[in-house]
């Protein structure tokens, strides 16, 4: 349960934080892509994220 939990947390954010980079895009220029993927915060937090999920998998294989 906590696993799927996570990965849908994950998706939720990803998208949401993709759609807003594609807007500021297409109203700005496409460079903005470069520099959202460049910001070390952005690449922290879906680092913890995608380490929380990886690590919850496996505890979970452990458990069973």
């Amino acid at each position: 349960m906590l696993t799927s939990a996570m990965l849908t947390l994950i998706v939720f954010t990803m998208s949401a934080i993709w759609v807003a980079v594609q807007l500021a895009s297409a109203q700005l220029s496409s460079r903005i892509i470069a520099l959202a993927l460049q910001e070390k915060s952005t690449r922290f937090c879906l680092g913890i994220c995608v380490y929380a999920f990886a690590f919850s998998l496996a505890v979970l294989s452990r458990i069973d």
